[in-house]
């Protein structure tokens, strides 16, 4: 979702999608992934522990599904060039691991928290224009 449109910037012609923010333009909005996963039996999480050629191979996790709503927040620096920050917030669900002697499998639980902030930065190299 974006705030600016051209009902904002009536001297300026944007397309349906822009590229970047215009210029001086502030944006800002909420992305959500939700991402479901085929989680593995227990017996399966504890072969995998148990048969790994060593403990890096040994150290597995199941999860049932991963939640990341984030916010946002751009600025158009120019109309080809844009800079923003993003900061999501990780939600896990039904988070499983073996324990270290790999003869039973913990429950975590729902773990969750903010994640890295991601800075970002778009240019537009080429515009297309029609006639």
């Amino acid at each position: 979702m974006a705030l600016w449109a051209s009902a904002l910037v009536p001297h300026r012609q944007l397309s349906p999608k822009p590229d970047n923010a215009p210029a001086g333009m502030w944006a800002g909005g909420l992305i959500a992934q939700l991402t479901g996963f085929d989680t593995p039996s227990d017996s399966k999480l504890l072969g995998l522990k148990n048969n790994a050629v060593d403990d890096a191979h040994g150290d597995v996790h199941s999860l049932k599904s991963l939640f990341v709503p984030s916010i946002f927040m751009a600025y158009g620096v120019s109309d080809n060039w844009t800079l923003g920050i993003r900061l999501p917030y990780v939600q896990r669900f039904d988070l499983r691991s073996p324990n270290e002697h790999g003869d039973e499998i913990h429950r975590q639980g729902d773990p969750g928290g903010f994640g890295g902030a991601s800075l970002f930065g778009q240019y537009r190299f080429f515009i297309a224009t029609t006639i």
